[in-house]
């Protein structure tokens, strides 16, 4: 049973569009990078500490952040198990593109709080690549969906000029003409 599912979710991770597979790569990734350091300081007389994701004064932001991304990744492992038990009213593409600039501007407030606690606390402070990659990750992310939806409108167009296949009166089959 378990072989069975995960033949067919690999089966229907390579049929995704490149843009599918490097947005589903992209918020596994930020799952994983919510773990990893996003701010070091050094106060005066303390040993030094790290935060990731979920300490410090951004971890609600953090949370969100990884909550998001881990939303994602279920939705497409809906479509990967093929039980699409999860519909939406509009086209995903455009859900994935509003979540993927919330993402951007979720990790630049982060950021700018680290930035700001940094200066303001701390004798020496930096941010970390956790965070660093996540954004980075994410602006990938995003020209990913941006990319797909371009090409998705590119073929609309193309299929509406498109002259359709006339069938000739020998048995259905199309004409060359």
């Amino acid at each position: 049973m378990m072989r069975k599912a995960h033949s067919v979710a690999r089966h229907n991770y390579r049929k995704l569009d490149l843009e599918h597979q490097v947005l589903l790569s992209v918020h596994a990734l930020s799952v994983v990078l919510c773990f990893f350091p996003w701010f070091s300081a050094e106060p005066l007389g303390v040993k030094p500490f790290y935060y990731n994701a979920f300490f410090g004064e951004t971890f609600l932001i953090g949370a969100l952040i990884f909550m998001v991304s881990l939303v994602v990744v279920l939705l497409f492992l809906d479509q990967l198990m093929d039980r699409n038990r999860i519909q939406f009213p509009v086209d995903r593409n455009y859900i994935f593109l509003g979540i993927s600039f919330q993402q951007i501007l979720l990790a630049v407030l982060a950021w700018s709080v680290l930035l700001r606690v940094g200066a303001g606390y701390y004798a020496s402070s930096s941010l970390r690549f956790g965070l660093a990659l996540l954004i980075l990750a994410q602006i990938v992310g995003t020209v990913a969906v941006y990319l797909h939806i371009q090409k998705s409108k590119q073929k609309k167009a193309r299929s509406f000029f498109q002259h359709p296949k006339v069938s000739s009166a020998r048995g259905g089959e199309d004409s060359q003409e």
